[in-house]
Formats: C-alpha cells, sequence, structure tokens
C-alpha cells in the first residue's frame, strides 16, 4: 500500500513528480479555508505525510491526522509548528532552512552596490 502524502501551496512539479513514484500525492491550493474544505479534511484524515508551509500545526491539526508520521515545510521558518506537541506524538518535522541562502546574499549585494554607486 502507497503512502498517502498532501501537498499544498505551489511546489516544483518535479518534486510532485518525484513523490507520485512511490506515494499516492493529493494536491490542495492552499487558501485561508482550507482546513474547512471537506476534501481536504477527509485526505488529513488519512495521510501520512504534509508538505507546504502556512498550515498551523498544533494539536487540533494533530487529531484531525492520526496516520500521520511527517509534516514537511517549504520554507526556513518552522513557527507554525508546536514543535512539542509533534515530537511528544513521534511524529517528525522537517523545514528547508538553507533555502533562501542564495537570495539574501544577493540582495545584501544588491544593496551594497547601490548604495556605493548612489542608485535610488
Amino acid at each position: 500500500m502507497k503512502q498517502k502524502v498532501i501537498v499544498y501551496n505551489k511546489v516544483d512539479p518535479t518534486v510532485i513528480e518525484y513523490l507520485e513514484k512511490t506515494c499516492e500525492v493529493q494536491y490542495f491550493e492552499y487558501n485561508d479555508q482550507l482546513l474547512n474544505n471537506p476534501l481536504f479534511l477527509k485526505a488529513l484524515s488519512e495521510a501520512h505525510a504534509i508538505l507546504g508551509s502556512r498550515l498551523k500545526v498544533d494539536s487540533s491539526f494533530l487529531d484531525l491526522a492520526p496516520k500521520l508520521k511527517i509534516v514537511s515545510n517549504i520554507s526556513v521558518g518552522y513557527d507554525n509548528f508546536d514543535i512539542v506537541e509533534i515530537t511528544n506524538r513521534g511524529i517528525m518535522a522537517t523545514n528547508t532552512p538553507t533555502v533562501l541562502n542564495d537570495t539574501v546574499a544577493d540582495t545584501i549585494f544588491a544593496l551594497m552596490l547601490a548604495t556605493a554607486r548612489s542608485v535610488s
């Protein structure tokens, strides 16, 4: 039986293609009402993994996802994760801590050049 994965937010199509080789993937477009969507809630009740960002993963969320084994943020932060609750339930939590390093470095150099050349 394939593991069930929920992907929400925009994700590179190659990531979804990779997951689909070994998992049953359901994609949902993120919006503020996602937790009111009956299709999402049904998928969440059967999901082994969830991949995205923004959703608050706390005890009430985890109660809706009894089979969950991993939650993954596609972002640097993890402030939407209740780490204590996730850990107590034996669920793995991941994020992408260095995903913005190059972008930040590029911006800093651009600002330095703009300052040095008095570009406004």
